[in-house]
């Protein structure tokens, strides 16, 4: 539980000279934060019986502008989770998930880093999908893992949105219910995207892999298929983000042809207007995806997305 600050003199002057210290601790130079501050801002969290404090701060300074003042924080947040009060030793201020976000910008990053092929909005155009789609077998499985990766890490922060409005007193079509579920829209697009390129590489691999290297991705996909399923059938039911993006179903989000899940695992669809095109299918893909049918299926998932 989180003590707030006292509203006596005695602790206005306490927050003030926390104040000094933190400031003092993280300045612009390019010099160690001194250990009198550093252990200052330590012992307040245990009189505060809480790190709120130390964040409400240090928050207000050029964190973003500055590179010596983001490391000088993140280096006193690192302080704080090892030595600070364990109670809220990395509170998160108003309760947003704040480290959530963090984690998963990080990881968009990292995808993009590695495939700078990949453009912000995760939607590849026909040429340069074509392009992935054609690197060597191991390369492309390693993407594949990756991307499965990334709508993974949508999944897990759209959840601890979803979660963080547990017990709180608005409600989500409220202003402050809206700012909170902001980041659920991209979420919504990101994922859309993200699974349309996982269909497309899974395809791909059965084309030029041997089925049985690829039993791991059929089962992997099968619980993100329920999951991102359940995902939307659940943000579809709310108003105020229908108002506001598009809320696709899974057989809406690939334009070339249908996913059909059976027992667990993929079995290609044509559609009618792509019979043309594809009248001679390679036959190596079509048995390769079918021989696995009389397979068990994978366990259900275990994640559960609510919104009280």
């Amino acid at each position: 539980m989180i003590r707030g600050r006292k509203s006596n003199a005695g602790g206005e002057n306490t927050w003030k000279q926390q104040a000094v210290h933190v400031h003092k601790a993280i300045t612009e130079k390019e010099v160690p934060p001194k250990k009198k501050h550093v252990r200052a801002i330590i012992l307040a969290t245990f009189d505060e019986y809480s790190s709120q404090f130390f964040y409400e701060i240090a928050l207000k300074l050029p964190v973003f502008s500055n590179p010596v003042v983001c490391w000088k924080l993140l280096y006193l947040i690192h302080k704080l989770i090892r030595e600070g009060h364990p109670e809220d030793s990395c509170v998160n201020t108003y309760g947003y998930p704040l480290e959530n976000y963090f984690k998963f910008i990080t990881a968009r990053l990292r995808l993009h880093r590695k495939y700078g092929i990949i453009p912000g909005n995760l939607e590849l155009q026909p040429r340069d999908l074509s392009s992935a789609l054609n690197a060597p077998p191991d390369s492309l499985f390693t993407f594949g893992v990756d991307l499965m990766d990334m709508l993974d890490e949508v999944l897990a922060f759209e959840e601890v949105i979803l979660d963080s409005f547990a017990g709180v007193s608005f409600a989500a079509f409220s202003q402050v219910g809206q700012c909170r579920l902001a980041p659920v829209l991209l979420c919504i697009q990101d994922a859309a995207a993200l699974y349309d390129l996982v269909v497309h590489v899974l395809f791909k691999l059965h084309d030029v892999l041997d089925s049985s290297m690829l039993l791991g991705h059929r089962q992997r996909f099968f619980l993100l298929h329920q999951s991102l399923s359940k995902f939307f059938d659940l943000v579809s039911r709310m108003q105020q983000l229908k108002s506001f993006v598009d809320i696709p179903t899974l057989s809406q989000v690939s334009e070339s042809y249908t996913i059909v899940i059976c027992r667990g695992y993929l079995v290609r669809t044509i559609s009618p207007e792509m019979q043309v095109l594809m009248s001679s299918p390679n036959p190596k893909t079509s048995n390769a995806i079918l021989s696995t049918l009389n397979s068990p299926p994978p366990p259900p998932p275990s994640r559960h997305v609510r919104v009280n």
